[in-house]
């Protein structure tokens, strides 16, 4: 399940190429995507890279460092050295989950044999596998530096930031929230 909260993440920011699964996309509030042209080149206003104009990558990093570093209590120094690592392993675990998308994703879309299907399912758990080493690895480094229990405190914190970023994503700016 958490393998998955990046991914919605990224859908309710617009940073993913996925088509929305709702039908049809402007009455979503939450989806970013412009409604279904009504004849060929007309409706999509987004900006070709596929993010929203008002997302900055940069300014969630900010966001996320200083959630991170209170919740989880590290120092100024602490956080300097701790903060590039843990993100650097994010950037890693993220390629990996966006590679196991495509595959899964081009194999659901076409006319695919099982044996095909069977390939597909060894590749993601393959995936899944680097993933885990990557963890275990990047682990160690950074309770090398922090501890175990300030690593523990990080990883709490970040799956609290992404809970309460998609809360807010997806209530929107409801009177009273």
């Amino acid at each position: 399940m958490h393998r998955f909260i990046p991914l919605i993440l990224l859908c309710l920011l617009g940073l993913s190429s996925r088509a929305c699964p709702s039908k049809p996309c402007c009455t979503n509030k939450v989806c970013r995507q412009a409604p279904a042209p009504q004849s060929p080149g007309e409706g999509d206003k987004r900006p070709r890279n596929n993010r929203r104009p008002d997302f900055s990558p940069e300014k969630f990093r900010r966001e996320l460092s200083a959630f991170l570093q209170r919740e989880a209590g590290l120092s100024a120094d602490e956080a300097s050295r701790f903060l590039p690592v843990y993100f650097q392993m994010k950037e890693q675990l993220r390629a990996l989950d966006h590679q196991e998308h495509t595959i899964t994703r081009r194999a659901a879309e076409g006319q695919t044999s099982d044996r095909d299907c069977r390939r597909v399912i060894d590749q993601t758990l393959s995936l899944e596998n680097k993933a885990l080493r990557i963890k275990r690895q990047y682990y160690a480094r950074l309770a090398a530096i922090v501890g175990e229990k300030k690593l523990l405190r990080v990883i709490e914190a970040d799956n609290k930031f992404g809970r309460r970023l998609f809360r807010r994503m997806t209530q929107g700016d409801r009177p009273g929230k």
